[in-house]
C-alpha cells in the first residue's frame, strides 16, 4: 500500500489512551473497509486534535475508504487558537489538466497600511506633474496612465520602523495590536507544545489562550459600547447610517450590548425634533399678490431661509418676483436659482404662453413636481408621487436596519411595534397633518409588510 500511495501502514499517535469506544470504532472501520488517516501521512505525526486545560487527545479523525487512498496527497493537523479543536486539512490529487490552461500562481498577500496609501498618493501626484505630453489616441493614453499607476503602487523594499505600530486593517473592527500580540504569543506556545508534548507547555498554552479570548471579548464589548455612545450623539442621517453599517455582519448580536429600549428611546428623540428659527422678514417686497384661502389672503410661506411666493395670476407673480429682485439688491442677498422653481396648480392642460417667469432676466424653470420641506407637490395636488417615494425609503429602513430584529423570537412584539412606529411609520406618515383625513393604500401597504416580516416563519 505504501508504494502506491502516500499513506503509511503503521499509524502514529501522541494520544496513547486506549478504551472500549476506540476499539469499537476501529472494528467498525475494518468491517466497512475504512482507514483512519490521522498519523499515517508525512504531514501528520499523530498530532493532538484537541488541546485544552482539561487535557489533550486525538478525537477529530479523518476516515477514508481504501479505494480512495491513491488520491491522498497529504493530511495534517493545523494549529489554531480560535477553538480547542484543531482543524484538520486533507489534500487530494486531481487529474492533471492541460498545460495550456495552466493558471498563474497567486500573488503574495501584502498588508496595505496607511503609510503605503500616503506614499502611493505622493508618487502618483509627482508622476502626473511630470507628464509633458499625452498620446493623441485613447488607447495610448490609457496604457500610459495604467503603467504609471502600476509603477507607483509598487511597495518595493519595506523597512519597518522600530517603535511604530503597524496600521494594518484587521478583519474585526475591535481587533487591535494588543489582540494581535496575544494571538501570536498563543500560536508560539501551541507550536512549542506540539513539538515537545510537555504537560507544562499544554497548561501554559491553555492559560495564554484563555487570556487571549478574554481580551478579545473585552475589546469587542468596548467597541460596541463606544458605538452606543456615538448613537446618543448622532445628529444627522449621514452619521446615523455610517453607524448602522457596523451592524450588517451576520455575526452581530445587538441584544448583548444595545437593548431594544435604547433603540426605541433614541429614535423617539429623533422623531419630529423641535426646530427653533427666526423667520426672515420678507414683508417689503410682498405687499401685493397672494392667494385667498378661507377668506385669508396668503402672500408667502416662510421657513428658515426658504420663501414661497404665491399669486393667482402670472403677471402678479412676475411683479412679486421683480420686487424680490430689488429687495435682494438692496440688502445684498443672493437667490439660488438652481433650487428656485415655479409650479402652476391646475386641473390639467398645457402650459400657457404667459406662464413664463424670470429673475433678473434669467428664466425660472417651470416644473410639474417639486419637493418642498419633504413634501412632493404636483399641479393636481396629488400625493401619489409623495407616497411612492416615502414608501420606498420606509421599506429600506425597515428591511436593512431592523430585518433581524423583527424576525427575532427573543424580542417581544410590543418592542418590535415601538421600533416600527419610531422608524418606518415616522417616514411614511410625514406630513400627515395635511393628508391624514384621507385613506391611502400606500400607508396600509407598509403596515402589511411589517406584520408579514414579524409573523413570517
Amino acid at each position: 500500500m505504501e508504494g502506491r500511495c502516500n499513506v503509511n501502514v503503521h499509524r502514529n499517535s501522541k494520544d496513547l489512551i486506549v478504551n472500549n469506544r476506540g476499539k469499537m470504532f476501529l472494528e467498525t472501520c475494518d468491517n466497512c473497509n475504512l482507514i483512519v488517516l490521522n498519523g499515517r501521512t508525512a504531514g501528520d505525526e499523530g498530532q493532538y486534535t484537541y488541546i485544552s486545560g482539561r487535557g489533550c487527545s486525538v478525537c477529530d479523525l479523518c476516515v477514508l475508504a481504501f479505494d480512495l487512498l491513491h488520491i491522498v496527497k497529504d493530511f495534517r493537523v493545523i494549529p489554531e487558537v480560535f477553538s480547542d479543536h484543531m482543524p484538520i486539512n486533507l489534500i487530494i490529487k486531481l487529474d492533471p489538466f492541460d498545460k495550456q490552461d495552466k493558471l498563474l500562481p497567486l500573488l503574495p498577500k501584502l498588508p496595505w497600511t496607511e503609510l503605503d496609501r500616503i506614499n502611493f498618493k505622493n508618487k502618483l501626484e509627482k508622476s502626473v506633474n511630470l507628464i509633458k505630453e499625452v498620446p493623441n489616441n485613447v488607447q495610448g493614453a490609457v496604457n500610459m496612465f495604467v503603467d504609471m499607476i502600476v509603477q507607483c503602487s509598487s511597495l518595493g523594499k519595506r523597512i519597518r520602523s522600530t517603535g511604530v505600530r503597524s496600521s494594518t486593517n484587521f478583519k474585526q473592527k475591535w481587533h487591535d495590536n494588543d489582540c494581535k500580540q496575544a494571538r501570536n504569543k498563543t500560536f508560539k506556545l501551541l507550536n512549542l507544545f506540539r513539538k515537545t508534548g510537555l504537560k507544562l507547555g499544554r497548561s501554559t498554552y491553555s492559560e495564554c489562550n484563555s487570556q487571549y479570548r478574554q481580551l478579545g471579548a473585552s475589546k469587542k464589548k468596548e467597541f460596541y459600547l463606544s458605538l452606543k455612545n456615538k448613537f446618543k450623539e448622532v445628529n444627522d442621517t449621514k452619521n446615523l447610517w455610517s453607524l448602522i453599517k457596523n451592524f450588517k455582519s451576520s455575526n452581530f448580536v445587538s441584544s448583548a450590548v444595545i437593548s431594544c429600549e435604547d433603540w426605541v428611546r433614541h429614535f423617539n428623540n429623533l422623531l419630529n425634533p423641535c426646530l427653533s428659527v427666526d423667520p426672515i422678514q420678507f414683508a417689503p417686497p410682498l405687499i401685493e399678490g397672494g392667494v385667498r384661502v378661507a377668506g385669508v389672503n396668503i402672500r408667502c410661506l416662510l421657513y428658515a431661509d426658504d420663501i414661497v411666493v404665491m399669486a393667482d395670476h402670472p403677471s402678479i407673480l412676475q411683479s412679486m418676483i421683480n420686487r424680490m429682485s430689488a429687495y435682494c439688491d438692496q440688502w445684498n442677498l443672493n437667490l439660488n436659482l438652481e433650487k428656485s422653481k415655479v409650479i402652476v396648480f391646475k386641473n390639467g392642460g398645457r402650459q400657457a404662453k404667459n406662464e413664463r417667469w424670470s429673475f433678473k432676466g434669467v428664466k425660472i424653470e417651470n416644473v410639474r413636481i417639486y419637493k418642498y420641506l419633504g413634501m412632493y407637490m404636483t399641479p393636481k395636488l396629488s400625493f401619489s408621487h409623495h407616497f411612492r417615494e416615502k414608501l420606498s425609503v420606509a421599506k429600506f429602513a425597515l428591511n436593512v436596519s431592523y430585518g433581524r430584529l423583527l424576525k427575532s423570537y427573543d424580542v417581544p412584539f410590543s418592542t418590535k411595534h415601538e421600533v416600527f412606529r419610531a422608524v418606518a411609520r415616522a417616514i411614511i406618515c410625514y406630513g400627515a397633518q395635511i393628508w391624514g383625513f384621507q385613506r391611502y393604500d400606500s400607508v396600509e401597504r407598509l403596515y402589511f409588510l411589517c406584520k408579514k416580516n414579524i409573523f413570517s416563519s
